[in-house]
């Protein structure tokens, strides 16, 4: 069984952590075989003297993306609980498998994907508080109810989404935007436009 929290901790480890490790007894039995293989493989590569190309600057674009979305306030370390670990470790091999399926290599296609990636996101309402999460972590129902703040609407997008409203004569309160910026965001256009045309159908934000 994958342990999320265990692959961000290998993660951490610095070169000659990783060097030194056992594998086999600290984390075969917390890994799947494809990460398992991938930490296998980077022990190898360290220990023959080889760098881990393209690993340190993925890794820093991919926190300083996360950063600046205000997705984490900073990336988890030791001392920090298993679940802030175990969604770093997620987003990050997200990232990781849409860089190796579109076969990227230079910093900004690999930048292209990681803000592909850190722009569908959005707010979601619960009791006390609205967490932010990214699409991709939402069940249907959050995503039904997702929403993005006036104020952090993309200029263009709520250009689009106004015209829209103008178009069908409607005048959309900002909470209503705000329901169907966020649908814009992860590209269903369709739910969006159902959206300013008829109201928000659940929420807080209706």
């Amino acid at each position: 069984m994958q342990k999320w929290d265990k692959w961000h901790d290998w993660k951490q480890l610095s070169d000659s952590e990783k060097v030194d490790v056992n594998l086999e007894t600290e984390y075969r039995a917390v890994l799947d075989d494809q990460h398992y293989d991938s930490a296998l493989n980077q022990q190898e590569s360290l220990r023959d003297g080889k760098a881990l190309t393209g690993t340190d600057s993925q890794d820093e674009m991919l926190v300083n993306a996360l950063i600046g979305a205000k997705i984490f306030k900073k990336i988890p370390g030791a001392k920090d609980t298993g679940d802030k670990k175990v969604r770093y470790a997620l987003i990050d091999d997200l990232v990781n498998r849409r860089i190796v399926e579109a076969e990227a290599s230079t910093p900004a296609e690999k930048q292209a994907i990681i803000d592909e990636v850190i722009i569908k996101r959005a707010y979601i309402e619960e009791w006390f508080r609205d967490p932010q999460l990214l699409e991709f972590e939402m069940s249907s129902e959050q995503k039904d109810k997702a929403y993005t703040p006036f104020d952090e609407i993309d200029s263009d997008d709520l250009a689009a989404l106004q015209d829209f409203a103008g178009k069908v004569g409607r005048k959309p309160s900002r909470n209503t935007y705000e329901r169907a910026a966020a649908q814009w965001t992860f590209g269903d256009k369709g739910a969006a436009m159902d959206i300013l045309e008829n109201g928000p159908h659940t929420g807080r934000r209706k």
